[in-house]
């Protein structure tokens, strides 16, 4: 082989290998950020669900607007997870309900993709009183 031929394919080489690493890094931007849109989807959904669940009659499973009976593993496990928290395709959750705030609860979100040392993260707060539904998207070391 001559000398250009292998230039050639050293060059060929090097286009490949750095084509390869950009793809790799677009890809898993991408995944990062589907996966941040992701958990915020379920957290609405899940919240949606606690509001349901709130204001279920207690004949019906529900707890039927008593801020008496509200307690974070029974929503836990009402969403379809364990005692202290359910995870999901896209991260995992927990219920917590604020010291001395029965009429709220908040959903804490962590999602599964990460991306330079940091996953996304998702707190949802429902305030059961008025139905509001409120959530913040951020990143947290993980």
């Amino acid at each position: 082989m001559g000398t250009q031929q292998i230039l050639l394919i050293v060059l060929a080489v090097i286009v490949v290998a750095i084509a390869t690493g950009i793809g790799l890094n677009t890809f898993h931007s991408y995944a990062y950020g589907a996966n941040r849109s992701a958990l915020a989807a379920d957290a609405q959904l899940y919240a949606t669900w606690v509001l349901q669940y709130y204001r279920t009659s207690k004949d019906q499973g529900g707890l039927g607007e008593s801020f008496a009976d509200i307690d974070a593993e029974d929503i836990n496990q009402f969403l379809g997870g364990e005692r202290e928290r359910f995870r999901t395709d896209n991260g995992e959750f927990s219920a917590v309900i604020p010291q001395g705030d029965s009429t709220q609860v908040l959903l804490i979100g962590i999602g599964s993709a990460s991306r330079n040392g940091k996953s996304p993260k998702v707190e949802t707060s429902i305030d059961l009183k008025s139905g509001m539904i409120r959530s913040r998207v951020s990143d947290i070391d993980s």
